[in-house]
């Protein structure tokens, strides 16, 4: 049996939020599946598993600061 890849498991992370009603992982996961999408598109590529790895690290990078930010505007 093959190993599940990321993709994968993010998608089933989504259908389990939309399950449990946790709609804060739901909107997360979508959000870093959407991200993944987007690059593919404007790239016409399949990412592999490092690439995916890489555009979850940026998107959590952008998250921090952008928290950061709002911590230091109010």
């Amino acid at each position: 049996m093959m190993a599940m890849d990321i993709r994968t498991k993010l998608e089933n992370s989504v259908k389990e939020a939309m399950r449990a009603g946790d709609d804060v992982t739901r909107r997360t996961v979508r959000m870093v599946l959407a991200a993944i999408k987007q690059v593919e598109v404007d790239q016409r590529i399949k990412l592999d598993e490092p690439a995916i790895f890489s555009i979850i690290q940026k998107e959590i990078k952008t998250r921090r600061e952008a928290l950061d930010e709002a911590g230091r505007a109010n």
